[in-house]
């Protein structure tokens, strides 16, 4: 029986499957110093680049600025906040206190605002109001007139051969 070696072949000739000669350590290193004196090269170039871009960025800055740029305009309002936390801030704090603190809602009228949980405190020891009338099945601004204008004309007739106390039957009767 033959025993082969690698692809296809059958081993009979002698090959022991690497190769004998070795790696050229010469042209290795040749290659790693030329690489590092091109990169060396190039490392001073661009430093050289840039500072000449520094000199050149400070002797001309007024000639540079371009003729057809627009000179600086303030924004038309509304404009955006500077820093929006701090009014965002100091309106909190001006509803924390109209919430938490007695005063005048229109004095003319003579009505005054009072604290939350004052009128919380209230309210469960009065209880809400309550509509007296009974049968109303108006809503409770209808009740008070908010919103609604009085029933003119006559309310929608019958129709023929209905009784408005009873429930229509929809269909065969059942005894």
């Amino acid at each position: 029986m033959t025993h082969s070696v690698g692809h296809g072949g059958n081993g009979s000739n002698g090959a022991s499957g690497y190769e004998h000669r070795e790696a050229n350590l010469k042209l290795i290193v040749y290659s790693a110093i030329g690489l590092a004196a091109v990169v060396a090269v190039v490392m001073v170039l661009m430093f050289g680049t840039f500072e000449l871009l520094k000199l050149k960025d400070k002797e001309g800055d007024e000639e540079r600025a371009s003729h057809l740029a627009a000179p600086f305009q303030v924004p038309p309002d509304p404009r955006l906040e500077e820093h929006p936390w701090e009014s965002m801030q100091a309106l909190r704090a001006q509803e924390e206190h109209t919430l938490t603190t007695y005063g005048w809602q229109d004095q003319k009228a003579g009505v005054v605002r009072i604290p939350i949980q004052k009128a919380m405190d209230l309210i469960a020891q009065r209880g809400l109001p309550v509509n007296t009338q009974q049968g109303n099945n108006q809503p409770a601004h209808a009740a008070r007139g908010i919103g609604s204008r009085p029933a003119t004309g006559n309310p929608p007739a019958a129709q023929p051969g209905t009784n408005p106390g009873q429930p229509r039957n929809q269909g065969a009767n059942h005894e």
